[in-house]
């Protein structure tokens, strides 16, 4: 299994993960040290994909 995490709000890189075929798992927590960046108040997503 591979996984890939990424804020909520950067869309392009959620773009990427979509065409190389992984799924959206779960909205995951930001760090506190990322709090600071903007969008962060969205959270995170967590993408996976599974060797078939």
């Amino acid at each position: 299994m591979v996984w890939a995490e990424t804020m909520t709000v950067n869309r392009p890189s959620r773009n990427v993960l979509e065409k190389l075929g992984m799924t959206l798992e779960e909205s995951i927590p930001m760090p506190d040290d990322m709090m600071a960046v903007e969008g962060s108040e969205h959270g995170g997503v967590r993408y996976e994909i599974t060797k078939e």
